[in-house]
């Protein structure tokens, strides 16, 4: 993603969540989120992350605060990166238990359950998953999420997607709230 975008459908404006509290532990620093994104990106890292714009919010003329302003993983994102219409995307998450956000988890089932059943020391059955899965992406995102220790992560706060529309785009990641 070397395209520096200048259109959006939708923006977020991320008030670094349970990063952000001032009078919370000695490791409140506001920044963690941004910091993993923007490593992702400096990387290259094999998976989808928010590019940011730092800003001051002011609501009806009261001072809120810095904010990030953000892209948002959705349809748009899809589209604008991968040419993927949100009708030929399946994303889910896991927030607390499995999120179908755009199309459904077949696809997604059914990969686990094959992955599940066969040996993927067999290369055969390596390769055949590879076809369905960016296993660059999915190594990764779970080294990403380690190196960061991220304490919120994996049964919260975890995205995936892939697009249905030819040529297609095989399982793989996105980041998505960094900041524990």
């Amino acid at each position: 993603r070397t395209t520096l975008r200048v259109t959006f459908d939708r923006l977020i404006f991320k008030a670094g969540a349970s990063d952000n509290f001032p009078l919370g532990p000695s490791n409140s620093c506001h920044l963690r989120d941004v910091f993993a994104h923007t490593l992702a990106e400096k990387f290259q890292l094999d998976m989808d992350y928010r590019r940011f714009e730092g800003v001051n919010m002011f609501v009806n003329g009261q001072y809120w605060g810095i904010y990030d302003m953000r892209e948002r993983v959705d349809g748009d994102l899809f589209r604008y990166y991968y040419g993927q219409s949100s009708n030929k995307v399946d994303h889910l998450s896991y927030w607390g238990g499995l999120q179908i956000r755009l199309g459904t988890d077949t696809g997604w089932v059914n990969l686990y359950n094959y992955i599940m059943t066969n040996p993927m020391a067999v290369q055969a059955n390596y390769n055949h998953v590879k076809q369905f899965l960016n296993t660059r992406s999915f190594i990764q995102y779970f080294i990403f999420n380690e190196y960061l220790v991220n304490h919120d992560w994996l049964d919260w706060n975890t995205m995936w997607w892939r697009g249905n529309k030819s040529p297609g785009v095989p399982w793989r990641y996105a980041l998505w709230d960094e900041d524990a």
